[in-house]
């Protein structure tokens, strides 16, 4: 059985996403715990900031620790024709940290 080369790239990626990649995903307690606190904003407010993300159809969201503490709300959104686009709040400040299309 020959590999194609192509058809090993997405695998490649992928593993390097999982190795470079040490944020802590938090689950809603915590969410909501951080929101009661103050230490981030709420969705609502992420949302208003962002109109885009009330105009396209949410597929993901998760808020996260980085490494450095930062916690950021990641959103995966779906535009049209087919286009998905990352967007990562900080969630304490609500600025763009990284935008990226996927295909």
């Amino acid at each position: 059985m020959r590999i194609h080369k192509a058809s090993i790239y997405p695998f490649i990626f992928l593993s390097l996403l999982i190795t470079n990649s040490q944020a802590e995903s938090l689950g809603a307690d915590d969410a909501l715990a951080l929101v009661d606190t103050g230490q981030v904003l709420p969705l609502s407010d992420i949302i208003s900031l962002y109109p885009v993300l009330s105009d396209s159809r949410l597929l993901d969201i998760e808020l996260e620790r980085e490494d450095d503490g930062t916690l950021i709300y990641e959103f995966e959104i779906l535009q049209e024709e087919n286009l998905v686009i990352e967007l990562e709040i900080n969630a304490s400040t609500g600025q763009l940290v990284r935008e990226e299309f996927e295909e």
